[in-house]
């Protein structure tokens, strides 16, 4: 039976990674990976969501998490979180009787979920880390839209 190699992002994920021994990652030669914390984008407007490009973005560039081509994925992800938190602004301002209330919760809901859901790709929780971590190392198979449905 052959020998299951681990790459060098799933031994970083589970912490046996060296330098000296995996340096030669074939992540490594997929895509150029980002050392430095980008800029926050000018698309996003609200302090919240730059505290959280930061917040959030920092572990990545440490872990070693997303590379060039990612940039465009990550920028909608908080430009959309941005557009929540605005609408959410909007919200706060609002009286409890004014008629565009549902409409600008859903949107609220609907803008975060879809950052929520880009964001897991890259691993941001915990649980979603963990997650990773059984996909890379062969144990489960990721599930589909379809497995989801009818489990």
């Amino acid at each position: 039976m052959p020998r299951h190699k681990k790459d060098a992002a799933t031994k970083n994920l589970e912490g046996s990674y060296r330098k000296d021994r995996d340096g030669t990652s074939n992540q490594a030669s997929m895509t150029e990976l980002i050392q430095v914390l980008p800029p926050v984008p000018s698309v996003i407007k609200t302090a919240y969501v730059k505290a959280a490009w930061k917040a959030q973005l920092s572990p990545l560039v440490t872990a070693q998490r997303f590379g060039l081509e990612d940039m465009v994925v990550l920028q909608e992800a908080f430009r959309s979180l941005d557009m929540a938190q605005r609408f959410q602004e909007k919200i706060d301002a609002m009286n409890d009787d004014d008629p565009r209330f549902a409409s600008y919760a859903s949107l609220v809901k609907n803008y975060r979920q879809q950052w929520f859901e880009i964001m897991r790709k890259f691993a941001v929780t915990p649980y979603d880390r963990m997650a990773m971590r059984e996909i890379l190392s062969g144990r489960i198979k990721p599930k589909g839209t379809a497995d989801r449905m009818t489990e």
